[in-house]
């Protein structure tokens, strides 16, 4: 079985004393997060910050400290069995402009229930859950 390790961030902005999140739409149809495997000689944090780069266009972030979580999953390529491992931080934004890569198909600034209900995954929705209540927690809000 092969093993793959990547890193993302639950990308957000504060707006009206309201955090407002980034997802992007996948060719699948589904919205997820900016994610993607970590590099050789990369780290985790690292990663991530790439990632958002490369997909959102956006370098003006800031990583929150005091957040990291894990998702763990297996799914099917090339009718191969992969574990995954996903590393995800929070990371605050000021700028909403996205110039999105050619890997999806959009992207959308929501609000945090609308983007809950629209979480696929039931892991990716408890670790949404989280990074809301540490948001919410942090910024007294």
């Amino acid at each position: 079985m092969l093993r793959e390790k990547s890193a993302g961030a639950i990308v957000f902005y504060i707006e009206n004393k309201k955090p407002v999140y980034l997802f992007l739409k996948h060719r699948s149809g589904h919205l997820d997060i900016p994610k993607g495997n970590i590099e050789k000689g990369e780290t985790p944090l690292h990663a991530a910050k790439r990632e958002i780069f490369e997909e959102t266009g956006l370098s003006d972030i800031n990583f929150i400290e005091g957040f990291e979580e894990k998702i763990n999953y297996y799914y099917k390529s090339e009718g191969e069995l992969i574990y995954k491992e996903v590393v995800i931080f929070l990371a605050q934004t000021k700028i909403k402009e996205v110039k999105i890569s050619p890997e999806h198909l959009g992207f959308e600034w929501l609000d945090y229930e609308t983007a809950y209900n629209n979480i696929k995954f039931e892991n990716s929705k408890k670790v949404f859950l989280r990074a809301h209540q540490f948001i919410v927690e942090k910024f007294g809000i």
